[in-house]
């Protein structure tokens, strides 16, 4: 779910329903959730249009700082999305990778770090300085 209010404040993934009184800010929150179509496959599973790293200033995706922050895919291309329960990483598609790894180095200034089988592995020091990582679906940022 993401908040569609327009202050980007937060975003996290649900899956099947929801109880309003759960939500924060009750029941006046409830017309700020963007609900995506899942694929009716094996998997939860969507599409992604764009990528975007670090702190939100616009709704329309724009970021703060130097790096480039977001990209889009090739014009018309989106890439097939699974939501996972079983597992706490972000698999990227191989030709996005070297890319996608250079700004999350760059933003969270990474000095020390591998890259090992497919893998960005770093010194637990920097965790502090990761950037947020957005995802655009239908529309959406989350």
């Amino acid at each position: 779910m993401a908040d569609v209010s327009g202050s980007n404040s937060y975003s996290f993934i649900d899956f099947n329903g929801f109880v309003v009184n759960n939500l924060k800010g009750g029941k006046a929150q409830e017309d700020n959730i963007a609900w995506l179509t899942m694929d009716d496959s094996f998997f939860w599973q969507t599409k992604t249009k764009a990528v975007g790293f670090g702190e939100m200033i616009t709704e329309e995706g724009s970021f703060e700082g130097d790096v480039p922050m977001s990209f889009s895919f090739d014009k018309g291309r989106e890439y097939l999305t699974i939501f996972n329960t079983g597992t706490s990483f972000t698999l990227i598609p191989a030709e996005l990778w070297v890319g996608y790894s250079d700004r999350i180095i760059r933003m969270a200034g990474l000095e020390k770090y591998e890259i090992i089988g497919g893998f960005l592995a770093f010194d637990c020091e920097y965790r502090q300085t990761m950037v947020d990582l957005w995802f655009m679906m239908e529309g959406y940022w989350f």
